[in-house]
């Protein structure tokens, strides 16, 4: 008999925790409406998260009560976070309408030396490539592939 009423407390301590924990949904779009598939959903400073289905929908579950900024990423789009708060026993909707984000990169330079035998090392003389005498071409300026 003591062993029964230990396993009912057991269970309502167990309901009780899961009961003072929320859920979160929702749907991730561009701006033309298309989902915005594999994107990252995170509650920050905390491990809940999740990615987004094909559909760009998500869900967080079990998330205990309180206040969040809800933060979605993906490669492309604009990170944007959002203030939610989550309530005992309650399902929050949260969508999130994405926007392209475009970034210029700096430029880079590539640079190679092809071998060519007999040369030998080369040194660095302002892209211009010499034999042995110095006074004599072998290759300028000239795009490499």
């Amino acid at each position: 008999m003591k062993q029964i009423s230990t396993f009912i407390i057991c269970l309502v301590a167990l309901a009780n925790i899961n009961a003072q924990n929320g859920d979160i949904k929702g749907s991730i779009k561009d701006m033309s409406g298309k989902p915005v598939a594999n994107a990252t959903v995170v509650l920050e400073k905390t491990n809940y998260g999740n990615s987004t289905d094909e559909l760009g929908n998500f869900s967080i579950k079990n998330i205990p009560t309180g206040n969040y900024t809800l933060r979605f990423s993906a490669i492309g789009y604009q990170s944007i976070g959002k203030f939610i708060r989550v309530k005992t026993g309650e399902t929050i909707e949260v969508n999130f309408e994405a926007e392209d984000k475009t970034e210029l990169l700096k430029e880079i330079e590539v640079s190679g030396v092809k071998s060519i035998t007999g040369m030998g090392y080369m040194e660095d003389h302002g892209g211009v490539i010499y034999s042995e005498k110095k006074d004599r071409s072998v290759a300028t300026r000239q795009p490499r592939c």
